[in-house]
């Protein structure tokens, strides 16, 4: 059925893997992609998001709309088969003003994942780059919540200290 959907979609090729050493000939190509991302620019952010699987090709659409607003190209990776998305998006950090646009462009690409019913993590969690992007997804009320449990479990915030919740709300204890 996939591959039927694909065909339908005029995607280039598709390939399954038989064997195991096909499975480790196909992941090693994804895993030069990001070395050929290189080639384009010194530096890669990766946005690392999710969608329901069925929103999934208008995530993608987005996510290319999102990198042309900024005046950048984006490899859309992605684990089709559970609606994760790794768009990567080249980038100079060198040159005036791109790290803050690579930047936006990603908590745009975060939000357009919210929009459509996903979450701003697909695998990698929040830590200290997405806390700011929590209220996408939670009321000020709900994240206060949260931060009050791990306050009540963890008073010297010695548990992933300083992450998770936005930086505003870190002002007397529980990150």
């Amino acid at each position: 059925r996939v591959a039927q959907m694909c065909k339908a979609n005029d995607v280039i090729s598709i390939e399954t893997a038989e064997t195991e050493a096909d499975a480790a000939r196909i992941w090693l190509s994804r895993r030069a992609a990001f070395g050929a991302l290189a080639r384009l620019a010194p530096q890669s952010y990766i946005v690392d998001g999710c969608v329901p699987r069925t929103k999934l090709p208008e995530a993608l659409n987005r996510v290319i709309d999102i990198g042309e607003r900024y005046g950048f190209p984006v490899a859309n990776l992605a684990h089709a088969g559970d609606g994760n998305l790794h768009p990567s998006i080249p980038f100079n950090g060198r040159e005036p003003g791109q790290t803050e646009a690579v930047l936006q462009a990603g908590r745009d690409i975060l939000e357009v994942c919210v929009e459509l019913g996903g979450s701003i993590t697909g695998e990698h969690g929040v830590g200290i780059e997405k806390q700011d992007e929590m209220p996408l997804m939670y009321t000020g009320t709900e994240l206060e919540v949260m931060r009050r449990i791990k306050l009540a479990h963890d008073p010297a915030d010695l548990c992933n200290p300083k992450k998770i919740f936005p930086l505003s709300m870190l002002t007397d204890g529980a990150s």
